[in-house]
């Protein structure tokens, strides 16, 4: 499988033999240097580099699949509860049913 050098170099610094080991070790760790003197040769500078103190990690890297979860809060809005709303309506009715009953008929006429 060939690599397309300037789709694998884009997006990278103008000037990379500036500092060789930031610019080119994490791409070419096996022969960065190498790379850089053949470079430098060739465009007439010197490469220099500035080590950075913790090593690039280099080796297998393993690729975790992503995992996209559901957001803790539904997006849809909550229902209506019905059922509640509907028996809270009913309590409230047959109440005022009774009181208005117990209005209009007095006790004084239901012991006749």
């Amino acid at each position: 499988m060939a690599i397309d050098k300037d789709l694998a170099h884009e997006g990278l610094v103008m000037h990379p033999l500036e500092d060789i080991y930031t610019n080119c070790y994490h791409c070419h760790p096996d022969d960065y240097q190498v790379r850089a003197g053949r470079f430098s040769a060739i465009l007439g500078v010197t490469p220099s580099s500035n080590p950075t103190p913790t090593a690039v990690p280099v080796g297998s890297v393993v690729e975790h699949p992503i995992v996209i979860l559901p957001p803790s809060v539904p997006n849809a809005p909550s229902s209506f509860p019905w059922p509640l709303a509907l028996g809270g309506l009913a309590f409230t009715a047959l109440f005022l049913l009774g009181l208005s009953t117990l209005y209009t008929h007095p006790r004084s006429r239901m012991n006749r």
